[in-house]
């Protein structure tokens, strides 16, 4: 049986193995998205900022910058709004 860090390293290894998958798989990409989501959540793992400005928090949807989503520079602040499910993300510079 594996040891907690084991784990928490194998399960990160899959994640970004799934969001390669996703980036490559636009037609599986919301699956794909969901299983990362749902092993980050099982093993108590934290997606990184990167990953998280990568795709909806509301569809799954693997953002495509002028195709299904929307990129907006502030002084303050990066507003993402996804096209598929109209939903606006706010992320702090």
């Amino acid at each position: 049986m594996a040891t907690k860090k084991e784990a928490k390293a194998s399960a990160k290894e899959q994640i970004l193995q799934l969001f390669e998958q996703a980036r490559l798989n636009e037609k599986n990409a919301q699956k794909h998205i969901k299983n990362a989501i749902r092993i980050a959540l099982k093993n108590r793992i934290r997606l990184s900022k990167e990953l998280k400005k990568t795709f909806c928090a509301n569809c799954n949807t693997l953002f495509h910058h002028g195709k299904n989503s929307l990129l907006r520079v502030r002084k303050n602040y990066i507003t993402i709004h996804c096209k598929t499910c109209q939903q606006n993300t706010r992320i702090a510079t």
